[in-house]
């Protein structure tokens, strides 16, 4: 006759899958915080190549002359096109604009060697065109890209009106108008750690999508903008969020 298990024998199997579980746990929760660290440094670091792009040559990257870039945009067609057409437009007037200027900044900071690799500029056209991680955008993990738009912030966020640029992460995905990268927690844990905890307060703000502001916004509580208004912590493990990293006072 087979002999089974004891009852001691089970505990302790039982024991040893509850060990291994929650090292799978403990492991994954270490793994994602690493990820939303290396977001926050890459801000930090892009912080520090604009202003030091600024600061040598007087302009800020996407607003430096398109003559400087000549090879370079030769690749996007006529250097003084605008951007509709793929060109590589800039009117040098102190800041970053619309068009060309946003969607070459980060090109921009890497064809003058402040960045570690080289990156094209983001094609935009005339409908929406998801960022390419490692490519037009830097990597951040999260199947996302962080790249360098004109504005402080989101709409509606009108302490950052005077900020020339932000940092925005958007979502590598077909679906433009769910650009939400990060779940409420994630975005809460990267803004306690570089800035003030608030979805709408410091110069880390939240949305869901960085063109339509308010409009179907689950990342926050409340129907309207409000900078007292906290995360939705409903939402849960839901991406629901997008974040943007505005230019820090001290930056300009």
């Amino acid at each position: 006759m087979k002999k089974g298990f004891t009852l001691v024998e089970l505990s302790i199997v039982l024991v040893i899958i509850g060990l291994l579980i929650g090292g799978i746990l403990v492991a994954q929760s270490m793994i994602e915080a690493t990820g939303l660290q290396k977001m926050g440094a890459t801000a930090n670091q892009l912080h520090a190549a604009i202003k030091m792009f600024k600061d040598n040559t007087g302009y800020y990257p996407g607003d430096a002359p398109h003559i400087w870039f000549v090879s370079k945009c030769s690749n996007y067609g006529f250097p003084g096109a605008g951007h509709w057409i793929g060109g590589c437009q800039t009117n040098s007037n102190g800041d970053i604009d619309t068009y060309s200027e946003w969607e070459l900044a980060t090109a921009h900071l890497s064809w003058m060697g402040y960045l570690d690799k080289e990156y094209t500029k983001y094609e935009t056209g005339a409908v929406c065109v998801p960022l390419n991680p490692g490519v037009d955008s830097v990597d951040v993990g999260f199947n996302a890209g962080m790249n360098i738009y004109y504005g402080g912030g989101i709409i509606g966020t009108t302490h950052l009106d005077n900020r020339i640029y932000s940092l925005h992460i958007n979502y590598a995905s077909g679906d433009c108008t769910k650009p939400a990268v990060l779940t409420v927690p994630q975005s809460v844990a990267i803004d306690k750690k570089f800035d003030d905890g608030k979805p709408f307060g410091g110069d880390i703000v939240a949305g869901h999508n960085y063109s339509s502001g308010w409009s179907g916004n689950n990342c926050v509580s409340g129907g309207s903008y409000d900078p007292d208004n906290p995360y939705n912590i409903s939402m849960g493990d839901t991406r629901s969020c997008f974040l943007a990293f505005s230019q820090p006072l001290y930056n300009q």
